[in-house]
Formats: C-alpha cells, structure tokens, sequence
C-alpha cells in the first residue's frame, strides 16, 4: 500500500506542478523544486488520514490525494508574491535567508513524521 500511494502521490503531484509550473514562473526567485517537494508531503500526508473515498485504483483511493494536491496547490500559489518593483526594493534591503530554512526543515519533520504514524496507525 505504501508503495502504490507513493506512486499515485507522485503522479499527482508532478502533474499539478506541471500545469501551475506555467504560472509560476512571473514569481522570481520561487523554487519549483521547493514548490513540488511542499506540494508532495503536504498532499500525501492528508491523503492518508483522510476518509477514502471515490473510485480505488490498485488498491488506492486516489481522489482524497488530489483534492489535497489541489487545494494546497492553490494555496502555495496564491501565497507566493509576484515580482515587482516593490517586492525587489523590499528583497533588497532585507537579507535572504533562503527558502529552504529553519521553517521549511521544521514542517518537513513534521510532515514526514504525520505519514509515518498514518502508516502505523
């Protein structure tokens, strides 16, 4: 089961990358490799402690992970700001920590740690 949700997970998660991929790109400095490996544990960790529900393909209930995959797809993009005049005088004066920091790694633990549980529980 942990192998055919990882692959349905990353079907989906490549796939919405892909089709917001094209929008991503007027946000400078944004990481689509950020973008896609947050889209991914985001998705599969609610996916599996969500209520399956829809049709199973191989054993997986597949739409609990794209509406997840959706969601925080939307979200993702909607929080990043755009480029700008006054988004690159505010870069400017402040220093730049980098997106993979502190908050980043945290969420990360946290996350890997709820998709374990949801296979243990």
């Amino acid at each position: 089961m942990f192998l055919a949700d990882l692959i349905i997970v990353l079907l989906i998660v490549a796939m919405l990358t892909a089709i917001f991929g094209a929008g991503y790109r007027r946000h400078r400095g944004s990481s689509l490799f950020a973008f896609f490996i947050l889209l991914l544990t985001l998705t599969w960790a609610v996916g599996i402690w969500v209520v399956p529900f829809g049709y199973p393909v191989y054993g997986v209930y597949w739409l609990p992970f794209l509406t997840a995959g959706v969601l925080f797809a939307v979200l993702l993009v909607a929080l990043i700001p755009p480029s700008g005049v006054a988004v690159a005088r505010a870069r400017e004066t402040a220093p730049e920590p980098g997106f993979f920091g502190v908050f980043f790694w945290i969420l990360m633990l946290i996350l890997m740690l709820v998709i374990i549980t949801g296979y243990l529980y």
